[in-house]
């Protein structure tokens, strides 16, 4: 279990890394430490949906701080919240959609018990 939290964390910040590193051009040891840092600070906030606002903020600081202009540093954290819960929670609504639609029809039909 250890193992495949820390593939996800490590696939989590590779992502934001590389989506940073396509609006500006950033070190890697510098832009790893960085996304780090703002993947730990969004963390110590509990209450937010979906860590949105959060993350964007840590980013604009802590990137700022490596010259990455505010607008990448958001635009990056924004596309990670994209990726990572907007599309498969869009993508996962058909199949619930469908078999609540399919549970209400077999609750209509009569039963000739």
């Amino acid at each position: 279990m250890i193992f495949i939290v820390a593939a996800n964390v490590l696939v989590y910040q590779l992502q934001f890394y590389f989506l940073v590193n396509a609006f500006h051009p950033v070190g890697f040891v510098n832009g790893w430490a960085a996304v780090a840092s703002i993947l730990l600070a969004k963390s110590f906030v509990p209450i937010s949906f979906g860590d949105l606002g959060v993350r964007e903020s840590a980013s604009v600081l802590l990137l700022g701080r490596l010259s990455v202009p505010q607008a990448a540093a958001f635009d990056a954290s924004l596309l990670l919240f994209l990726i990572n819960i907007m599309i498969p929670a869009i993508a996962g609504l058909y199949p619930i959609l469908k078999n609540r639609s399919q549970i209400h029809q077999l609750e209509k039909e009569p039963s000739y018990d």
